[in-house]
Order: C-alpha cells, then structure tokens, then sequence
C-alpha cells in the first residue's frame, strides 16, 4: 500500500515551481522525476538518497539559480525576468560547456 504524503503550501507551490523551471530538462531527469515521485513509504529514504545524488551531481551555479527561482515562486516574489536571465546565463557558461562535453565522451560531468 502507497502511504499518501500531504505537502504544506511551500512545499507544493516548490513542486509545481519545479516542474515549471525543468520544463525543458532532459526527458531522463523528468522520467526519473516521475519514477520517484510516488513510492512507498518502506523505499522512500532509499528515493530520496537516489534523487538528492542526481541533484549533488548536477551543474552548481544552474543549481543554485533553480532553487532560487523555487524559493521565489514559494514565497510569491518570483522575478521572471532575473531567473529567466539567470537560466540563459547558465547556457552560456563554463558548466554547460562541461556538460555538453562529458555527454559526448559518455561520461560523467566534472563540475
């Protein structure tokens, strides 16, 4: 039996700021998003230890600029234009050129 978890205000206003800002993620990452967001309760620390390595491997100034923009959205100060200028920032920079890289060497990014 899944266990129903009940989000706070914040936490699904962080949710749907989330999938907004990785409208565009690689279908991989929102699979697994998918794959993750329902499980039960027995597995759940498990899940949780699987998605927070996925998030610690990824681009840190791209990171940072996502939780941003989430702890924005929660708290209903989101500034559009700054995180939408944030986000175009971060395709420009040494980190999507890393990770351009590692995936055509078929390896994992160095940030």
């Amino acid at each position: 039996m899944v266990k129903q978890i009940n989000f706070r205000p914040n936490a699904l206003a962080a949710s749907i700021a989330r999938t907004i800002t990785l409208r565009a993620a690689p279908d991989p990452m929102l699979l697994q998003m998918a794959r993750s967001a329902m499980v039960q309760v027995e597995y759940l620390d498990e899940e949780v230890d699987k998605l927070a390595a996925i998030l610690a491997g990824n681009a840190p100034v791209a990171m940072r600029g996502m939780k941003r923009a989430i702890n924005e959205f929660a708290r209903g100060k989101l500034d559009e234009a700054a995180a939408d200028l944030r986000h175009r920032e971060s395709m420009r920079g040494a980190e999507i050129q890393e990770g351009v890289k590692a995936l055509a060497e078929k390896r994992p990014p160095k940030f």
